[in-house]
């Protein structure tokens, strides 16, 4: 805990653009003990690993460049690695994941979570020193150390260098010649998916209008997590030379896919037609380039009402690929009408009641649900101390398998502890990039995640240590997080940050 503490600070003083400390003019000799004294540090002291990474950033030119991405490297290597043997200890953990266990079942249980508490904890580290590489990136003035990260954002064959390069690249105000051409390379050529939102997120950072045709390419691209990527850097960048594009790609999509490229012509034009795209090509044409949000059609002048909604507890979503993680511990037995604790500080009678929040719950499960449409995907997983999907994947949302999830909500019973972030962690991994860093398509763009307490089993319980893995898990799937607390028991603070720093919204529930 406090090293992640140690690591958000340093992290957030870079956000504020405090000034860096940079050592002028240091000589080879000089480098030469900063090199050696980096390259000897364990990265399983973390904090004396920052500190002396912090010493190899302040020399700021093409040699600190070159020592930082040999560790970024390594640390890719020893992420792939780690990455592997921990699906495999849980791909071991799944058909244990139940309630009771013979006494062989549950000494292999227990082996198996110590297991992976170790190496998820030794990939937490790994990540987040690699985080801080890309921050430290991210602030050089040199101008060789600049030149040094665009020609890595070219040429370098880890996917992390050029990823964390690209980065960089879009958050400098100043940048050489040839960085926006880098850039125009990457969006262009980039074969690595995960690369391509980094290169587009700083695409749409930049502002420059020389980025809008080749980003426009990329609105249809196979991995719906870029094509959304590349419409919400069109509407950073700003130009209504992208509008065309925009309307002819909402053509070929629909869902939360068509949501996004709503959002960024709205951003562009000052209008809000929804995801019909007859109506903004009508529009546009009449209106040409000036995009007059004054000139709306007569029946869209108001509240546009969207297609294929579905709402979960009032938040409404088009999505098409959805996910739904339910908190299914012992605490959901007590009464949904529960809005005080007894006062002699026992704990509130959890048998008999009339509306528990599992069978509240439920009932809002089942509308969902039913409410799909059959061009969508979805699966559900329920979660106490431990964690279970319905299906090992997404499904259609046919007849069929409505009434089969169906007898499964309804056959669920509430029991044990409440393991938050091993829930999320199979979520995400669900959504296509496994644990290490292999990636897939995005079998899921939307998330809801219900519960009624706080984390207190599972591999990681502090709010702060999850907060901030489920946010790297998400950086390069884009999944709108919706995040549901039932009851007086639920973290307000907590579920409103895991909601709000993964798109999504935060309803609370008495």
């Amino acid at each position: 805990m406090y090293r992640i503490l140690v690591l958000a600070i340093w992290l957030s003083s870079l956000g504020h653009a405090a000034p860096i400390a940079q050592t002028d003019d240091v000589s080879p000799a000089e480098f030469r003990e900063i090199e050696q004294a980096f390259t000897s540090a364990s990265r399983d002291d973390l904090d004396g690993w920052l500190a002396k990474m912090e010493k190899v950033r302040s020399v700021d030119d093409e040699r600190a460049v070159d020592l930082l991405g040999q560790a970024l490297e390594d640390i890719e290597q020893s992420v792939n690695t780690l990455g592997r043997q921990y699906e495999r200890v849980v791909e071991e953990l799944t058909p244990l994941q139940r309630i009771n266990h013979t006494p062989t079942e549950r000494k292999k249980y227990d082996d198996l979570n110590a297991t992976r508490k170790e190496l998820g904890d030794i990939l937490d580290r790994e990540r987040r020193a690699a985080t801080a590489i890309e921050a430290a990136f991210a602030g050089m003035t040199g101008e060789s150390a600049r030149e040094a990260l665009v020609r890595e954002a070219r040429r370098s064959k880890s996917w992390r260098m050029r990823a964390a390069a690209l980065n960089a690249i879009g958050s400098w105000e100043q940048r050489p010649g040839d960085a926006i051409e880098a850039l125009i390379e990457a969006v262009e050529r980039e074969k690595d998916p995960k690369v391509r939102v980094i290169a587009l997120e700083a695409a749409g950072r930049t502002g420059e209008v020389a980025l809008v045709d080749p980003v426009s390419e990329l609105l249809e691209d196979k991995f719906p997590e870029v094509a959304k990527s590349a419409a919400q850097a069109l509407g950073e960048i700003g130009s209504k030379d992208a509008v065309p594009a925009l309307i002819k790609a909402m053509k070929k999509v629909s869902g939360n896919d068509a949501v996004a490229i709503q959002e960024a012509l709205t951003k562009l034009t000052g209008a809000n037609l929804g995801e019909n795209a007859k109506d903004w090509e009508r529009w546009w044409k009449d209106t040409g380039s000036t995009g007059d949000a004054s000139r709306l059609p007569p029946s869209q002048g108001h509240k546009v009402k969207k297609k294929g909604v579905i709402s979960y507890y009032g938040i409404e979503t088009t999505s098409e690929r959805v996910l739904f993680i339910i908190d299914i511990s012992d605490s959901m037995n007590d009464s949904a009408l529960q809005d005080a604790l007894p006062e002699d500080g026992s704990q509130p009678n959890r048998e008999g009641n009339a509306r528990s929040k599992l069978s509240v719950a439920k009932d809002e499960l089942v509308k969902a649900i039913v409410g799909l449409s059959e061009d969508s995907t979805f699966n559900m997983i329920f979660y106490n101390h431990t964690v279970s999907a319905w299906q090992p994947r997404m499904v259609a949302a046919n007849k069929k398998n409505k009434n089969e999830a169906l007898e499964k909500i309804l056959g669920v019973k509430a029991e044990g502890a409440t393991n938050i972030f091993e829930a999320l962690e199979l979520g995400f991994s669900m959504a296509g990039m496994g644990l290490s860093d292999r990636y897939y398509p995005a079998a899921i763009d939307t998330i809801f995640f219900l519960t009624d307490g706080e984390p207190t089993a599972g591999r990681l319980q502090e709010k702060p240590a999850i907060l901030e893995e489920i946010e790297r898990q998400n950086r390069y799937k884009k999944v709108e997080l919706h995040c549901i607390g039932m009851g007086i028991l639920h973290d307000r603070n907590f579920l409103q940050s895991l909601a709000r720093q993964n798109a999504g919204q935060y309803v609370a529930l008495k």
